[in-house]
């Protein structure tokens, strides 16, 4: 789908599509993007019955998830962004306006999730690949301030937030003494 994507875009015929597709390209990796979160909130509030369930399943094509959701995001960028400032000349491929930088960010700060998204990698990183993948709390922060920015009352945009704050919330309740077991 991806390379189905790109190829149509690089299409100068395709370029009314350009903003619909990267608009659904957009949305379709922030709602990913919530899902991949979830079972991490999920253990931390160590949720159980169905909600264990739905982790399980998700924690299972969680990496599978974690790719399509950037890829999707490179999709957006480049329909939204890149395409028309190269193909037509129109724009910039620069983010000029704060939400582009926040969604630009977001991005970037994707990129060493995707390099890293291997079973091969999390073995040679060990430890600091628990680590590098925390950089998912500044992104989910980063992807609701480039949402909210351009439509702040938009499902997707309330959506994120509510994830954002979610995922707050299990970090905090994991290190209080309230998610900690008490012997």
């Amino acid at each position: 789908m991806i390379v189905v994507i790109i190829f149509l875009g690089v299409q100068p015929s395709f370029a009314p599509y350009w903003t619909e597709t990267g608009d659904k390209a957009g949305t379709l990796s922030a709602l990913l993007l919530l899902v991949v979160i979830y079972p991490g909130i999920s253990r931390r509030f160590k949720l159980k019955g169905i909600f264990l369930d739905a982790q399980i399943i998700i924690q299972t094509f969680r990496k599978e998830l974690g790719i399509s959701m950037y890829l999707l995001g490179v999709c957006h960028y480049f329909l939204l962004k890149v395409f028309p400032a190269t193909i037509l000349g129109f724009g910039s491929v620069i983010a000029t306006r704060p939400f582009e930088f926040f969604g630009t960010l977001t991005l970037l700060l994707g990129l060493p999730l995707f390099l890293t998204s291997s079973d091969w990698t999390k073995q040679m990183l060990k430890k600091n690949w628990t680590k590098l993948h925390k950089l998912v709390y500044i992104m989910i922060w980063l992807l609701f301030f480039h949402l909210f920015l351009q439509s702040p009352t938009e499902l997707s945009t309330i959506l994120v937030g509510l994830g954002a704050l979610t995922e707050t919330a299990s970090l905090v309740y994991k290190h209080t003494t309230v998610g900690k077991k008490i012997v």
